[in-house]
């Protein structure tokens, strides 16, 4: 599994190369030859982009999920102490 770290640099470069991308092509005249190329060029950013943004969301969902069952457990084990505490006791 790819480390936090090594996502998060992955990232930052992919949105350097996209908007790279994106300023080149709105250098280009739309009808010049160099326009499809750069749309590809552009369109490739994008795609690589998001491909890493959604493995970074996968991830904080998943620890998300994971630290809201670890809070369920423990919100599980507080309660029956409190309910412990509050019965009544019969001596």
């Amino acid at each position: 599994m790819i480390e936090t770290d090594q996502l998060l640099e992955d990232l930052e470069e992919a949105k350097v190369r996209l908007c790279a991308a994106r300023d080149r092509l709105k250098t280009v005249p739309s009808d010049s030859p160099e326009f499809q190329r750069e749309m590809v060029t552009y369109l490739h950013a994008v795609v690589s982009h998001m491909s890493i943004v959604s493995v970074v969301q996968a991830r904080q969902h998943q620890e998300l999920s994971e630290e809201v069952d670890r809070l369920d457990v423990e919100v599980t084990t507080l309660r029956a102490m409190l309910e412990a505490i509050a019965r009544p006791r019969l001596v």
